[in-house]
């Protein structure tokens, strides 16, 4: 199974809204050499923290030592909980 790529994870399990998706993908073909989570911080879209998270769970997937679902979806609303700045 291919892990999903950072822009869905991040759209799925952070809630960045399409449109900050969309301007980041449009900025990344202007500078194609840069991250599109790199880009997405630098916009104020995600925090480098959250994304480090979401980075690392994504190459947990790739290496197919992703914790159970339940684990996954806890990972997620606490991502969820640093965006809107409940977590600490």
């Amino acid at each position: 199974m291919t892990a999903p790529n950072i822009g869905d994870l991040l759209r799925a399990w952070m809630r960045v809204s399409e449109a900050q998706l969309a301007r980041a993908v449009k900025l990344q073909q202007q500078r194609p050499n840069e991250r599109l989570g790199a880009l997405l911080v630098e916009a104020g879209a995600v925090e480098r923290r959250a994304l480090d998270e979401v980075l690392q769970r994504q190459a947990e997937l790739r290496a197919g030592a992703a914790p159970k679902l339940d684990e996954t979806l806890a990972l997620a609303d606490y991502a969820a909980d640093i965006l809107s700045g409940r977590a600490h």
